[in-house]
C-alpha cells in the first residue's frame, strides 16, 4: 500500500472545491470518452488526500457499461495540492477513507443507490439487478449468480448478455464496469472489470440458491 505520511492533526491547507477544479482541470480539456463527468455528489477522502472520481455521464449517472472507465483514480493531496493517480481497490482499502454527501455538488445526477446499511447476498443482488435490467438492450439481460464472489468489502456481480455469459458468443461481450456492491453500507459502486480480475482478496464459492437456471439443470 503507498498510504501517504500520516497527517491526523493537521488541518487541510488545500480546500476541496480547490482541489475539485484543479482535476477538472487536468482531466476535462482533452475528454474524449462520451460526455465529461466529475462526480462529486460524496466528498470522499481521506486524513492524507481528496479522491475523486471522473469518467463518462453515459456511465456514472446512466449506467452505460459501455462507458465504463479503466485506470487510476485522481486524488489530491490536501497539504501540497499535488495532484496523483492511484488505482481504485488501492484507495478503497485506506482505513481512514470516509463518504459525506456533498452540500454543494457541481453533478446533478441522482445518488449512487444503497440500502442504508449491511446487506444480505440476496439483498445486494437485487439492488444491482434493479439497477441494471431496466432498459438493457443488448441481448438478454442477465445477472449470473452461480458462484457467489466476494471480498471481506463488497460482493461483485456479474451482469451481461445471456448470450455471452452462457452462450459464449464473443459478439455480445462487453468491455466495461461491473457492479459491486459494499457490505458496510448497501451501495452499489462499479469497478473496472480488470481489476475486479485481478483483486487477490476476492473468493469465490458456489452459491445455494442461484436465480440463474441453465435448460439443462
Amino acid at each position: 500500500m503507498r498510504f501517504w505520511k500520516q497527517r491526523r492533526n493537521m488541518e487541510p491547507a488545500v480546500g476541496y472545491e480547490q482541489a475539485r477544479e484543479l482535476v477538472r482541470e487536468a482531466t476535462e480539456p482533452d475528454w474524449t470518452h462520451g460526455t465529461y463527468c466529475l462526480d462529486d455528489r460524496e466528498i470522499v477522502e481521506t486524513d492524507q488526500y481528496y479522491w475523486f472520481t471522473v469518467g463518462a455521464r453515459e456511465f456514472l449517472m446512466d449506467g452505460d457499461a459501455g462507458y465504463a472507465p479503466s485506470g487510476p483514480d485522481p486524488v489530491v493531496d490536501k497539504q501540497t495540492g499535488d495532484l496523483r493517480w492511484l488505482p481504485a481497490h488501492e484507495i478503497g482499502w485506506d482505513p481512514t477513507l470516509r463518504r459525506t454527501p456533498n452540500p454543494s455538488p457541481t453533478c446533478d445526477g441522482p445518488v449512487a443507490p444503497s440500502l442504508g446499511r449491511p446487506p444480505s447476498y440476496e439483498e445486494a443482488r437485487e439492488l444491482v439487478r434493479e439497477a441494471t435490467e431496466p432498459g438493457w438492450s443488448h441481448g438478454t439481460y442477465c445477472l449470473d449468480d452461480r458462484n457467489i464472489l466476494e471480498n471481506d468489502e463488497y460482493y461483485v456481480f456479474t451482469v451481461g448478455a445471456r448470450e455471452f455469459l452462457i452462450d459464449g458468443d464473443q459478439s455480445y461481450a462487453i468491455v466495461g464496469g461491473t457492479p459491486i456492491v459494499y457490505k458496510a453500507d448497501g451501495r452499489l459502486d462499479w469497478i473496472a472489470s480488470p481489476e475486479a480480475g485481478m483483486n487477490e482478496s476476492l473468493r469465490s464459492r458456489p452459491n445455494p440458491h442461484p436465480t440463474l437456471r441453465l435448460s439443462a439443470e
